[in-house]
């Protein structure tokens, strides 16, 4: 079994806190405001396999950025006419991150280069992101003040421990 690098790149998205609020307007019923707080992160990653076979160890390490922003949607809950009226984003920021992990990839079914199928892997992983300073809301920091919005932001460094699950095509 040899070693092996693999360079790539990735992606990943999380909702980080939600609120829902009933809204009452005149002569309408039914109205939700959801806020969602969102994160999403795009990366190079860099892989080394020592050996290959059915289990195979790695360590890697990543470089990227992430976009941070908050969005609020109006929608309209009546029972014949469900839909979305507006939606805003409220706040929003990038900064760069930098960091790596290690994890392991256990073979679920073995790939066939000459039919075309792919290998399949279970991928378990955890990494440490090390992020730049960024200004951010979490649930609660919008508030509403004689109908104007005061967002409250938090301003902090953005490193991040992720636990992963997933799953590699080899091909």
């Amino acid at each position: 079994p040899q070693p092996s690098l693999t360079f790539g790149v990735g992606a990943d998205i999380l909702v980080y806190g939600s609120e829902t609020t009933k809204v009452r307007l005149p002569l309408v019923e039914d109205f939700e405001l959801n806020t969602d707080n969102n994160l999403a992160g795009f990366f190079l990653f860099g892989q080394y396999r020592p050996f290959a076979g059915p289990i195979q160890p790695y360590v890697e390490g990543r470089v990227g950025f992430n976009y941070f922003w908050t969005e609020s949607k109006l929608e309209d809950k009546d029972f014949f006419d469900d839909g979305e009226v507006a939606r805003e984003t409220n706040y929003d920021d990038f900064t760069t991150f930098y960091g790596g992990g290690g994890g392991i990839l256990i073979q679920l079914s073995e790939g066939n280069r000459v039919e075309g199928k792919p290998g399949v892997f279970l991928d378990l992983k955890a990494t440490y992101l090390q992020g730049g300073e960024a200004e951010y809301l979490t649930e609660g920091d919008i508030e509403i003040i004689n109908d104007i919005p005061v967002f409250n932001a938090s301003k902090s460094e953005t490193d991040r421990a992720t636990y992963e699950i997933g799953v590699v095509l080899t091909f």
